[in-house]
This record gives structure tokens, sequence and C-alpha cells, in this order.
């Protein structure tokens, strides 16, 4: 019986049969009414106990590697994956990125849309370095396809900033966050959310980069315009807020960094809860400044 139901999905997939490969793709989703969806498509007599597993293999072995509905079952299974295991989906998403660019091209909309899928796994697990490299790619797909100045191109640039200074490069940050602040103060404006955030941005790593003065004084210009814009109790405020204490204290002002982190921990208790990750770390932050005070000390960023 078991037998003669896979001959019948090897005859089904080799035919492009649409309610195989709906059958396959609930499967994929882990649906367990197996029972349905095998009524579904004329094929009750499969013992419910084929694991999807055998089902897929069989698959990609039948259609072939290069074949669109095999680059869709590998992209599905990579994104299941990465619910628990983001690293064995980059490396999944990787290996499938490799064949759709040599089979597909490198700026078919399925290989971008891969690459992106894999630079968010990649960051996920942590490889900075890697997902910086797929970044930049995803920056030229971006550049290419909506052009310099969408929101999406933006966006990746933002990430290989963050990336790139993730990954050791705090220069290369800099300046690169540098270069997206002249576009988007000219694209969005100046008191647009997302230049606050670059401008954020370029001040931390900055700061990040070795010019804690440099960074003390951008937070310190950047804090008016996020309470003028945002608002006092904004998120993104008291972020900016935490930053302009930390970097007041490592440009050597002590004093002036516990005072600044003492009326931040008020707010965030207030506004966020005294048991809230980021009031923690403003707490933190109040104690190591009051009890080691000095230029090279390091707090929580």
């Amino acid at each position: 019986m078991r037998q003669s139901a896979l001959e019948e999905l090897r005859s089904r997939i080799l035919a492009r049969d649409e309610g195989t490969f709906w059958f396959l793709g609930q499967l994929l989703a882990q649906e367990d009414r197996l029972g349905r969806f095998l009524a579904h498509i004329g094929m009750d007599t499969m013992p419910s106990a084929a694991p999807a597993a055998e089902l897929l293999d069989e698959f990609l072995r039948l259609r072939g590697p290069d074949d669109q509905d095999s680059f869709n079952v590998r992209h599905h299974l990579a994104n299941r994956r990465g619910g628990s295991d983001a690293a064995g989906a980059a490396a999944a998403l990787g290996r499938l990125l490799d064949d759709q660019s040599r089979a597909l091209g490198p700026e078919h909309p399925d290989t971008c849309t891969t690459r992106i899928q894999l630079f968010h796994f990649l960051r996920e697990a942590g490889d900075m370095s890697a997902a910086a490299t797929v970044a930049a790619d995803i920056v030229a797909d971006q550049r290419r396809t909506v052009g310099p100045d969408h929101r999406r191109t933006f966006v990746y640039r933002h990430n290989l900033g963050f990336c790139l200074g993730e990954a050791g490069d705090q220069l290369g940050a800099v300046e690169l966050f540098t270069e997206l602040l002249g576009d988007a103060m000219r694209v969005l404006g100046p008191d647009n959310c997302n230049t606050l955030d670059v401008r954020h941005e370029l001040a931390r790593w900055r700061g990040r980069a070795g010019d804690a003065a440099g960074a003390a004084a951008e937070f310190a210009e950047i804090v008016p315009d996020r309470i003028r814009i945002q608002g006092l109790d904004h998120p993104h405020t008291l972020m900016s807020r935490h930053n302009l204490a930390l970097w007041t204290g490592e440009a050597g002002d002590a004093t002036g960094a516990a005072a600044a982190f003492a009326e931040l921990v008020v707010d965030r208790r207030r506004v966020l809860g005294p048991e809230h990750p980021d009031t923690v770390k403003s707490e933190r932050a109040l104690a190591h400044w009051r009890e080691q005070p000095g230029p090279n000390s390091h707090t929580v960023q």
C-alpha cells in the first residue's frame, strides 16, 4: 500500500499536479489533518504514517535541484528551520542562494528574496560579518530595483552599517552612517524619525570607534530633537538619553553621567516599569558611574 502510494506521488510530481503541490505545502506547514489533505488530491490510500521528510526528499530528487518548485520547497523548509535553528536556516539558505544565483541569475526576484531571508537569519544567528556581506549585496539589489532614495534602500543601508559595527568595523559603520545621514536629510528631512535614528546610530558608532567626546556632543543635540519631535517619554528618546549619559561618562564626566542616569532611571521606571530590561540597564549604569567614575570604564550601551 505504501509503495503504491509513493509511486502515485512520483507520477503526480513529474506531471506537475497542482493538488500534489498543495498537499506538500500543507506538510511543510506541519498540518496534522493528513486524511483531509490526502482526500483532497485523491490519495486516501496513503498511510498517514508516511513522514513529510520522505515525501519532500522524493519531491526534490524527482524534480531536480534547479527546478523552480524545488527552490520553493527548499526556501520554505529553511524558513521553518529558522524558528528554532537560525544558523542552520542560514546555512540552508546560503546553499539555496548559490543554486538560485547559478540557475536563475543573481538579480532574479527569487534570488533577491532568498538573499534577504539569509541576511535576517545570519543576523539572528549572530554572524555579523557574513550578514554585513549579504547586506551589501541587498543594498545593491535595492538601488537597482527601487532606486537609491527608496525607503527599503535606506533600511538595508542602515542594517549594513549596524552589522559592520557589530562585526568590529566601527569606523566603517561611522563612514556608512555619515553618508546615509546626508541622504536622509536630503530625502526625508531633518525632523523625520528615520533621520533621527540614523543620527543616533552615527553618534553611537562614533563613540564605539573611540570618539567619546564626539558621541556625547552629538547625543546632546539629538536628545532635544527627540523630545521635540517624538516626546519626552518615547522609547527612542529614552534610548538616546541613555546614550547621552553613557558617552558623557566615557568622555570623562562621571558626575554628569551619574546625574543624567539618575534622571533617566526615574523616567524609565515611570514609563516602562521597574522591571523592564531598559530600566534595569539604566540602573546598572547609574550604579557603575556612581561607584566607578572614570573615562575608561565601560557600561552597557
